[in-house]
């Protein structure tokens, strides 16, 4: 499927791809500061934002996605980013069609399978009846037991819009992730390699790249690999410390 994205500025095509229950507004802000010399798409996923929605949504799916947007915009050879699953999507689309890839950025996030994450928040968010809200407050005081982080909270309910005057719906195909969210902590398949030139930015307060357990899997996958770490970042990494990452996203593509 074609994905919600528009093409901004000019030069290499530059995608940056959002994370789970994100949208590409997550990434406008860097993507931004690259305009002037690459044109920047920020995709959502499918499910995800504005793009289409489906039963169905896995890793192979969502890199062919990714690969019908960039024909859609008759763009070649990519420059691909991706954050935490959008690191993931990227991840498969240099392996599965590296010819299609100049180079590769994955933001916190290993190749290998994880242990399912957010299940309990994701049952709350199932459970939340949308359409009888009558305010944000009212979908933030609701979740509070459940999830009690409030910036998280806010993070997941970006995906709650309004719909006329006084009700709410999700922007996102909710059934359909509740149906296919386990497959987003698959790992990567092994077996392949991408030669192309590899940076992994890794946040010093996150676990989602740990020394023993991933940079083994990752040299194999990508033996060009680099690896980078944030110091004082954790998971969302963009968000934490953005001048940094954008100074290191800076320094890589000037060897491209």
């Amino acid at each position: 499927m074609v994905l919600n994205a528009t093409p901004s500025g000019g030069g290499a095509p530059l995608f940056f791809l959002h994370g789970f229950l994100g949208s590409g507004e997550n990434w406008k802000g860097i993507a931004r500061k690259f305009r002037d010399e690459y044109t920047t798409l920020c995709p959502d996923a499918r499910n995800h934002g504005g793009s289409p929605h489906s039963d169905e949504m896995n890793y192979e799916l969502m890199a062919g996605d990714l690969l019908e947007t960039a024909d859609h915009y008759h763009l070649d050879e990519m420059i691909l980013l991706g954050h935490s699953m959008g690191g993931k999507i990227v991840m498969e689309t240099a392996l599965s069609h590296p010819e299609r890839v100049k180079a590769l950025i994955v933001v916190d996030i290993a190749p290998a399978g994880a242990s399912v994450k957010f299940s309990r928040e994701m049952a709350a968010l199932e459970h939340l009846d949308v359409s009888h809200l009558k305010t944000r407050r009212d979908a933030m005081d609701g979740l509070e037991q459940a999830i009690p982080d409030r910036m998280v909270r806010g993070f997941f309910l970006k995906n709650l819009v309004r719909i006329g005057d006084e009700s709410f719906a999700w922007r996102i195909n909710m059934p359909g992730i509740i149906k296919t969210y386990q497959n987003v902590w698959e790992g990567i398949e092994p077996g392949r390699r991408y030669d192309g030139p590899v940076l992994f930015i890794r946040g010093s307060e996150s676990n989602y790249i740990e020394e023993e357990k991933d940079l083994p899997a990752i040299r194999r996958l990508f033996p060009n690999a680099e690896i980078k770490t944030i110091e004082g970042a954790g998971h969302w990494v963009h968000s934490d410390k953005p001048a940094e990452l954008i100074s290191l996203l800076n320094e890589f593509l000037e060897t491209l």
